[in-house]
């Protein structure tokens, strides 16, 4: 491994591994657990290339290898604020499922633009289901933990 002393910079190539809490401190998100999104491995990442948000860029700048830092990121810097227009209602018949969907479970649904979307049932009435297409962290604070595993320095 390469001297890090003077910690990551821009251009050096990282491996970090994450967490993210909710603001009621449960684990949302972590890069060591093997999910759909991680098969827990560290994440690597080229500092300045675009791919990661500025507050995580700025927070991994200067940091070394070993070291862990905390960042918290507000609504807009993370999943968004929640918007109540993405809350709406649609017919059951709308829906080509072979079973009935339950309160509280994520669907697909087609949009009338032809895209899909991932939304949660909030509650059926009739042959109504009220959903809400909002990210499940949209509008929370959620606090990070990043730990900078190793640093690759950029070519010179």
């Amino acid at each position: 491994m390469a001297d890090d002393s003077a910690g990551a910079k821009l251009g050096d190539r990282v491996k970090v591994h994450f967490t993210t809490r909710t603001p009621e401190g449960e684990i949302f998100e972590s890069s060591r657990e093997v999910s759909e999104e991680h098969d827990g491995s560290p994440q690597e990442i080229v500092l300045g290339d675009g791919s990661i948000n500025q507050v995580f860029l700025d927070t991994l700048i200067g940091m070394k290898a070993g070291e862990i830092r905390e960042v918290k990121l507000a609504p807009e810097d993370a999943y968004g604020k929640y918007n109540p227009k993405l809350v709406f209602s649609i017919r059951k018949s709308f829906l080509s499922f072979k079973y009935d969907p339950q309160v509280g479970e994520m669907i697909s649904i087609k949009l009338p633009n032809g895209n899909k979307a991932l939304v949660k049932v909030l509650d059926i009435a009739g042959k109504k289901i009220k959903v809400d297409g909002n990210h499940p962290m949209a509008g929370k604070e959620l606090t990070y933990e990043l730990e900078m595993l190793e640093i690759e320095p950029a070519a010179e």
